[in-house]
């Protein structure tokens, strides 16, 4: 549950900004702007964006929770790894659900 509430304001962060800097502008209502983007969007972007999230938004935001009794999360490499998988196997679960179109593959390079 925590992964997904952070991974939610990471939308909030992200998504906005893409959008406000695309030429879908002009397609965003004047009053939205001032609500977080996942109380008007659905899921479309999230898989978008989950590399950025993961790599920059994710650190300082778990700096933000308790982790004492957190086994699978945390800011040692075991514990962003299991982060990640995580956040890809939500953003798989969306799309099985049909709230996004695109499916996220892990593309391990040794």
């Amino acid at each position: 549950m925590v992964i997904v509430c952070l991974y939610r304001k990471g939308l909030n962060l992200l998504c906005w900004e893409r959008l406000k800097k695309s030429e879908e502008t002009c397609k965003i209502p004047i009053n939205y702007l001032d609500l977080e983007y996942c109380e008007t969007n659905n899921a479309e972007y999230a898989p978008e964006i989950c590399n950025e999230f993961t790599a920059e938004y994710l650190p300082s935001l778990l700096k933000t929770v308790n982790l004492d009794k957190m086994y699978l999360l945390g800011e040692d490499d075991e514990k962003m790894k299991n982060a990640i998988y995580l956040i890809m196997h939500f953003n798989n679960w969306l799309y099985h659900n049909l709230y996004t179109n695109e499916k996220i593959t892990l593309n391990l390079q040794l």
